[in-house]
Order: C-alpha cells, then structure tokens, then sequence
C-alpha cells in the first residue's frame, strides 16, 4: 500500500504542530500516512503541498475537521477513571457547595478536549445527582474539542455499548442513576442530562481564546497533555490556572503529570486518585518589609511618648 515519502510526512506533521499543538510522534503511526493519503484522494488533491494549501485556507475548517479525526484518539467511554468521580461527588462538589451557597454563585466545569462528550456526561451525571439534595445550587458545564465530528456525536448523546465498562456499571449502580437509556444499539444520554451541557468548538491552540472563558472552579483534560510538546504544554497550563478560580482543581489522565518545576499547581491525594489545586498566590516580600517598618516606626513613637525626665522636656515631641 502506498504511504507518504519521509519529506511529505514532515511537512503535514509540522503543520499539524502548528495548528494544534499535537505532536505527531506522540500518537501511534500505523495507517496514520495511509488514511492521510485517502484523506488527499477524496479531496481529488494529488500533492502534498496541494493539500497543504487546502489545509491552511481558512474557509476550510471541515478538511482541517478531517485531518485531526485522523490523527487523534476518541477512546473514551462513561465515568473512565472512576476514583475522580468518587472525589469529585463525596469531597469537592460538597466542599465547592458549602462555599458557593453562602456567596450564591455558580460552580464552573470543564471538560477541555471532550471528544465524543463521555467526560463531560460522567460530570453532569455527578453533578445533577448532587443539585438534587442540594437545590439552591446552579451549575454550569461546558465541554470543548478541535474536532467538530467529535462535538457532532456528542451533542446526540448517542453511544454503542463500549462506552459503558464494568467501572462504568459500579459508579451507575452506586450512585443509582436514572439518567442513561438502554437501546438497542446501545446507549442514550437522557434529556434531561443532555439539556444541562454547551459543547463547542475549540483548539486549545488559541489560548487568547480561553481569555473570554468564565473563571472555572473545575477542569478535566484528561489524555490531553500526552500530545503536546513540554513548552506548549506550559503554556496551556498556565492558562488554565489563570482561569481557575481560588482553591480550583485540575483533573489530568492517569499516566499524565505536571512539567518539571510547574509550581502552580499542588498535588491533591484522593482515594485511589489524584488531582491538582490551584496554588493561593503569596503575599509579595515587599508587603513584609512594610510591615517591619511600620513596626519599627511604632517603637519609635512609642518611645517619643515617654514620660520625660525632671527639668527636661519630651524628645521628639511633635506639638499639635
């Protein structure tokens, strides 16, 4: 079977970096130059740099639509990773409920590179259970991708039985939740659910985007890192702490960790899991050194108040 030359392959794969930050030798290469090539032929473009230049025209979001389905991974199935959904149901969202009752705001989620919505489903289902024992709460959920075909599955809410695993079982028999459908093809995402979640298109790439974005109290992008390069990976980072509210978390994959000397964020142990909070800011060196000065300048005037000695008068005295 044909496959692209060593040169042309590159060329795609940087403009893939480019556009959105996936690494290409992060995601597994088999059939990979082979389904690109099909890719050209549908689109009757027999070149690589005619591709390229299909690709690059911003009218044309579809073939880009196309390119990214085939080089990223849509595995993902209902309440993957099930220890998170525990914490987040018994520990946060009680802790997050408390706090946000008394000053009577919203609770942000985010599901940051959702694909075909299981992630961000797995939260409402968590989410609506708890609002029912505590109705005075609103929330908002939000799941976002760069692939449009993705979002289209999504928002139907439709999925075959794969997505529904034997941890997926455990958590739905926990929790008893009346909010997935049996069919016969598989599974359906109930109204009342489906109603209560926005996704959207977005390429993490464009992180002035993310600055129009609500604060959050919590993001999942979980296998998401995996495919960006360590500086790129920084700077997504970064701008999600700017976007988390104080005390806000961060869920990331199970094999996924933070750069190297990442400071932002601190390490939360739960059972059988782990997450990151936001890191309070300090109070800057500067405010201490004033602190010691107007210490040392209360001294002074204390001294000042003394009584004086005999046939003497107040040193320093300040008359009014």
């Amino acid at each position: 079977m044909k496959s692209l030359k060593t040169e042309e392959f590159g060329k795609i794969e940087e403009y893939i970096l480019e556009y959105s930050g996936i690494l290409l030798s992060r995601v597994p290469k088999l059939g990979v130059s082979e389904r690109i090539l099909k890719h050209m032929a549908s689109l009757k473009v027999d070149s690589v740099d005619s591709y390229l230049d299909l690709l690059k025209n911003p009218g044309n979001l579809a073939i880009r639509d196309g390119l990214i389905s085939l080089v990223t991974v849509n595995e993902s199935y209902l309440f993957r990773n099930p220890s998170q959904f525990n914490f987040l149901a018994n520990e946060l969202l009680p802790k997050l409920g408390e706090k946000k009752r008394d000053l009577k705001k919203r609770i942000y989620c985010w599901s940051a590179g959702c694909s075909t919505g299981e992630e961000l489903y797995s939260m409402a289902f968590i989410v609506n259970w708890f609002q029912e024992k505590n109705p005075g709460l609103s929330f908002s959920l939000l799941g976002s991708d760069i692939n449009t075909r993705s979002l289209e599955k999504a928002r139907l809410g439709k999925y075959r039985r794969r997505s529904v695993r034997a941890s997926t079982r455990m958590i739905l028999e926990r929790f008893n939740f009346p909010y997935l459908r049996e069919t016969p093809d598989g599974y359906e995402i109930e109204d009342e659910i489906r109603e209560k979640v926005n996704f959207s298109f977005l390429n993490l790439r464009n992180l002035c985007v993310l600055k129009t974005f609500p604060k959050m109290d919590i993001i999942f992008c979980r296998n998401v890192l995996i495919y960006f390069e360590e500086s790129f990976k920084v700077q997504l980072l970064t701008a999600f702490v700017e976007l988390l509210l104080p005390g806000g978390h961060i869920f990331l994959g199970e094999t996924e960790s933070l750069p190297e000397k990442f400071k932002k964020l601190e390490l939360v142990k739960c059972k059988g899991c782990y997450c990151y909070r936001k890191v309070e800011e300090q109070e800057p060196q500067k405010d201490a050194a004033e602190g010691k000065r107007s210490s040392k300048s209360a001294k002074i005037q204390e001294n000042d108040r003394q009584v004086p000695e005999a046939g003497g008068s107040p040193r320093g005295r300040v008359e009014a």
